[in-house]
């Protein structure tokens, strides 16, 4: 495994002890990565299903999905583990056959967004 110098998480916890907001650019250019990456995962079947700050991983300028210990096939039926339930989608937890995981990924990074845009630490309501 490559070597990175830090996540995401450490990026925003730096901003919010500061008192300083994430730049909007950056925020954006973050986004678009991520994006990116789930983008490339859904299409090749896998879902990640713990998405967060702490698995968004940098190696120098480049953020990178990491984490992949609760990533299953999109088409799946039965049991799944759970992740952080501060930016776990509520589908989740009732899984039918019929459900688009998938966007459960982007669900998660809606929260990432709004920890970025707001420096807010989400609640654990697990």
């Amino acid at each position: 495994m490559e070597y990175c110098q830090g996540n995401l998480e450490g990026e925003i916890s730096r901003h919010r002890l500061s008192g300083r907001m994430i730049p909007e650019k950056t925020i954006i250019t973050y986004l678009k990565a991520a994006l990116m990456g789930l983008a490339s995962i859904h299409k090749h079947g896998i879902l990640h299903l713990d998405v967060k700050p702490e698995n968004m991983l940098f190696k120098g300028n480049i953020l990178k999905i990491a984490d992949f210990g609760l990533s299953r096939a999109a088409q799946m039926n039965g049991e799944i583990e759970e992740g952080d339930s501060r930016y776990l989608a509520r589908e989740v937890l009732n899984i039918s056959p019929t459900t688009d995981l998938t966007k459960s990924d982007i669900f998660s990074l809606a929260m990432t967004a709004f920890e970025m845009l707001t420096l807010e630490e989400l609640p654990n309501n697990g």
